[in-house]
């Protein structure tokens, strides 16, 4: 009781310091922030494509790891404390929402992509791996979900078991970008992915300082 009344205090607090504003204020600052985080995005894209050339990992892994990482901190952060005060389903429902619009946002950066459909030009087996991954994932969590409660020192079994597969697939992907047993059909608009001569020998230990920067 005490911290529902504590919230709504804090929220009344902020409403109050930020009356004041005015739409276009709010509006004019939701476009530089936006302006902001796409240059951000279009930058970081940029050196996590040097960091796949430098490491070898291919640009799916990369995109997976380092890209999914950096923009999906805000979320994982946001899905832990919710889950630390005690609002599973908003714990869970933010996480599987997130996954949900994130893909539907493919068919805006379909439209931006100029030379062909986003999803033939993307094609390569560990992009196709990414997708398994995904799919066994989610599979397992909407099991835990329907299944029976039963759980381990309050974890349920299939938690563990979620991060394993993370990390199994992981290798997975990463095989079959080294030695793929599938390949897609090369058309004039596929766009394979070839390491850049440049972006192998640059220094290891700058690109991933300026990554964490």
């Amino acid at each position: 009781m005490n911290g529902s009344i504590l919230s709504i205090e804090a929220d009344r607090i902020f409403f109050l310091e930020h009356e004041g504003w005015s739409f276009t204020l709010s509006l004019a600052l939701f476009f530089v922030s936006t302006a902001i985080i796409g240059l951000v995005g279009w930058k970081l894209t940029q050196l996590v494509d040097r960091l796949a050339d430098r490491t070898g990992i291919g640009e799916a892994l990369a995109g997976a790891v380092f890209l999914g990482a950096s923009t999906s901190l805000p979320g994982i952060v946001t899905s832990v404390t919710t889950a630390w005060g005690g609002h599973a389903e908003f714990a869970v429902s933010h996480a599987l929402g997130g996954i949900a619009i994130q893909t539907a946002f493919l068919a805006i950066a379909d439209m931006t992509y100029r030379h062909a459909n986003l999803e033939h030009a993307a094609a390569s087996s560990a992009n196709l791996m990414n997708g398994v991954l995904l799919m066994s994932m989610l599979s397992l969590i909407l099991l835990a979900i329907v299944g029976p409660d039963f759980s381990l020192w309050n974890v349920h079994p299939v938690t563990p078991c979620v991060v394993a597969i993370y990390i199994f697939g992981l290798r997975l992907v990463h095989h079959s970008h080294v030695e793929p047993l599938w390949s897609p059909k090369v058309t004039p608009h596929t766009k394979p992915d070839e390491p850049e001569a440049g972006n192998c020998h640059e220094n290891l230990q700058k690109l991933l300082m300026a990554f964490i920067a």
